[in-house]
């Protein structure tokens, strides 16, 4: 039997903020024992929200922090594609989040340690994942359809009117 793959990060993680979400503009590979070392890819044009932080928190915990971010790509990817079941999905968010150093001073006096990650997903997340595959099909065409606008400006930026 080959070695399980310690938990890695493929890739960096690019991505282009639209609206309250950022999309993936070049793939992402993470692999870990949690998932009996197979890759977990996140492609280019992948939608995601990171760790679905409320915008009101956004100024103390940025949804974008290296901290979650990644863990919370790959766990999005996860619950929108069902390439595994929740459980499963959600111990690879822990052990990704095993990557990045643990909170000290204000981030763990407010909670934000791995082990309470965890739990909020396990404890909130089965509507999530029970919607995750609608979820992205509708920011698809949400912006799919941004991208055609953007695109008929940029060809014609007076509409018409010359």
């Amino acid at each position: 039997m080959p070695p399980v793959a310690s938990p890695q990060f493929i890739g960096r993680i690019r991505v282009e903020q639209w609206r309250d979400w950022w999309v993936v503009v070049a793939p992402v590979t993470y692999t870990g024992s949690a998932h009996h070392g197979a890759p977990i890819v996140v492609p280019e044009g992948f939608i995601t929200d990171f760790a679905s932080i409320p915008r009101a928190l956004w100024t103390i915990h940025a949804p974008t922090d290296p901290r979650w971010s990644g863990p919370g790509l790959v766990h999005d990817r996860l619950y929108e594609t069902h390439e595994t079941d929740r459980a499963a999905a959600d111990a690879i968010f822990y052990e990704a989040m095993s990557l990045s150093p643990q909170p000290t001073g204000v981030d763990a006096a407010l909670g934000c340690t791995r082990r309470q990650f965890y739990r909020a997903v396990r404890r909130f997340g089965e509507a999530s994942y029970a919607d995750g595959p609608a979820r992205q099909a509708e920011r698809r065409v949400a912006y799919r359809a941004l991208q055609i606008e953007i695109a008929a400006f940029e060809s014609d930026p007076q509409g018409g009117t010359a």
